[in-house]
């Protein structure tokens, strides 16, 4: 489990090739790139904050399976939360506010389930899915 405070730092939080971790209650801000980076696990990301980082919020790529939840994720310079080739994705109960660019986008074959996120003021797309990806 991972719970600790991530400031100032080039990539705040990045798991790779993770299984059945948890990253729980942590803040997250004033990073050089993304707050988290997850490629190629499935973690359990429960009530963090991200928040002022000059990349993603979150960066979830080559994912299967995760449940991201509870996190407040804003005022990041790029998006919100990125869905990149990743499927069966659980984003629940977030509130995604205040980033540079989409709030939530879900792209390259990604598959994301959504319920109960606050996705708002966001400077381009709140919510953006394109044509290859899908959101239930």
């Amino acid at each position: 489990s991972i719970n600790a405070e991530y400031m100032g730092t080039q990539s705040g939080i990045v798991l790779r090739h993770c299984t059945g971790i948890k990253v729980r209650e942590n803040s997250v801000m004033h990073n050089q790139s993304n707050g988290l980076t997850v490629i190629n696990s499935s973690p359990v990301v429960i009530a963090n904050r991200l928040s002022s980082n000059r990349g993603h919020g979150m960066a979830l790529v080559e994912n299967r399976g995760g449940e991201f939840a509870n996190n407040t994720v804003e005022e990041n310079n790029n998006l919100g939360i990125e869905l990149d080739r990743s499927t069966d994705v659980q984003l629940l109960e977030n509130t995604v506010r205040l980033n540079g660019k989409d709030g939530i986008l879900v792209h390259n074959k990604s598959h994301a389930v959504m319920r109960g996120n606050i996705v708002e003021e966001n400077t381009d797309q709140q919510v953006y899915s394109t044509g290859d990806s899908r959101i239930d």
